[in-house]
């Protein structure tokens, strides 16, 4: 039907085009937003690795120009004029997949350097929030303080997010909530003030909630962040142990709602998918929050 270019275009540019027999036309607009999308990728990663402070508008720069290039290819295919004769159907069919195909092995290049992944759940809370979606760096080996990605050991089908705290060969404990990390307790300092935040209810709970906390700013491995624990709970110790050589020892910033270490042992290191380093895109109650957007990982 004559909108099917429209819808195709947007989902594929340059895929109208082909219905309409423009197809150089039509692999420009391919190439030149799938080059768009994967340089922007690679740029990211480079800007993550050499100069962090460029992150955020790259970020911006990068979903506003693929967005304007779908726009635009769009508008394209419908000014332009049609051939008047037009290739049968199966040219079509075949171009159509040769692009999706090309997309694809596209992508799947660029995923070996940074991948995204959403966040459902308030354990990184204030750090990482319901509802963002990062970009992490595949290359990168998490080290104390990071925050990473990685396949739960207890059932590597899910994926969980936490700070690591210690790494393999450390000797960890936690006493009265402070965690020490071969006899050094890490640096923190309460945050005076009103401290509140929004969660899910639950797994299965789609209902937000206003929780009141503590608040707490530690440092480990050059990182400075916020943590949070359950105004009115009791502190709680966990015996010392010693890693395994090539396992770390995680913690979620939301410390009295997190399912972590402290329950369930170590992340061997072939579980780690990569460093989250930016939140790229984030949606909560009430929308889009664009104050988050582009904000580096600390």
């Amino acid at each position: 039907m004559w909108f099917t270019r429209y819808i195709v275009s947007l989902l594929l540019p340059g895929a109208g085009h082909i219905t309409i027999g423009k197809t150089q036309r039509g692999l420009l607009w391919f190439s030149s937003c799938l080059l768009l999308a994967n340089a922007t990728l690679l740029m990211l990663f480079v800007m993550h690795v050499r100069s962090g402070w460029l992150v955020a508008p790259l970020v911006a720069l990068g979903l506003l120009s693929t967005f304007a290039l779908r726009v635009g290819a769009v508008v394209d295919v419908a000014i332009v004029k049609p051939r008047a004769a037009r290739p049968p159907a199966w040219q079509v069919a075949v171009a159509w997949v040769a692009m999706v195909l090309a997309a694809s092995v596209v992508s799947l290049t660029g995923r070996r350097l940074v991948e995204a992944f959403k966040v459902p759940a308030g354990s990184m809370i204030p750090t990482i929030e319901v509802g963002d979606h990062v970009f992490v760096d595949k290359l990168a080996m998490p080290g104390r303080g990071d925050v990473m990605v990685f396949r739960y050991p207890k059932d590597p089908t899910k994926d969980f997010i936490k700070r690591v705290i210690a790494v393999g060969g450390d000797t960890i404990e936690i006493r009265d909530n402070v965690p020490i990390v071969n006899g050094q307790p890490i640096e923190r300092a309460r945050r005076e003030g009103p401290c509140s935040y929004e969660d899910l209810g639950g797994l299965d709970d789609e209902r937000w909630e206003t929780r009141p906390c503590e608040a707490f700013t530690e440092e480990l491995g050059g990182h400075r962040y916020t943590v949070y624990y359950n105004v009115g709970e009791a502190p709680r110790s966990w015996p010392a142990v010693t890693l395994p050589p090539n396992t770390l020892y995680v913690l979620g910033d939301n410390r009295d709602n997190s399912h972590d270490s402290r329950y369930w042992g170590f992340v061997p290191a072939a579980n780690v998918k990569g460093v989250a380093f930016v939140v790229w895109f984030s949606s909560g109650k009430d929308g889009i929050r664009r104050e988050r957007l582009g904000q580096r990982i600390e």
